[in-house]
């Protein structure tokens, strides 16, 4: 969908959709266990199957300092496309922002995606000493 080579995506939809934004403004953009790549595809897959559904399409919008180097971007390119694929989500659309130096966090993303329902959410919570597990 990508191959487009324009600012938005179209695809056929059949069926009932869910639908989220998430936007990610950390610092550092590296942590122990990963980086804010990781950390918002998964954030955004999980917000949408909480609502019962199974994600299918993201669309990226990063606004990043700038001055951040290459390699980092890269590597926090190379995590999403990585959660992406773990999710088994398509990445179809996206955007890019550079801003002047001390006008934003280093790096932030934002991550509309939308998802399909298989069928009917069923959520089961069962607690068991200080844990909680949603099945």
């Amino acid at each position: 969908m990508l191959d487009q080579q324009h600012d938005g995506a179209s695809f056929e939809l059949n069926g009932r959709v869910a639908f989220s934004t998430d936007s990610y403004v950390i610092t550092p953009a590296f942590f122990p266990g990963g980086n804010i790549g990781e950390l918002a595809i998964n954030g955004t897959v999980n917000d949408l199957a909480m609502c019962g559904a199974v994600p299918k399409y993201l669309s990226l919008s990063f606004i990043i300092e700038e001055g951040l180097s290459m390699k980092e971007f890269w590597k926090i390119l190379v995590s999403i496309k990585e959660a992406s694929q773990r999710a088994n989500i398509k990445i179809v659309t996206g955007d890019t922002k550079v801003v002047r130096k001390e006008k934003v966090i280093k790096y932030s993303s934002t991550h509309p995606a939308l998802a399909l329902f298989i069928q009917k959410p069923v959520f089961i919570t069962t607690i068991s000493g200080p844990e909680i597990r949603l099945l």
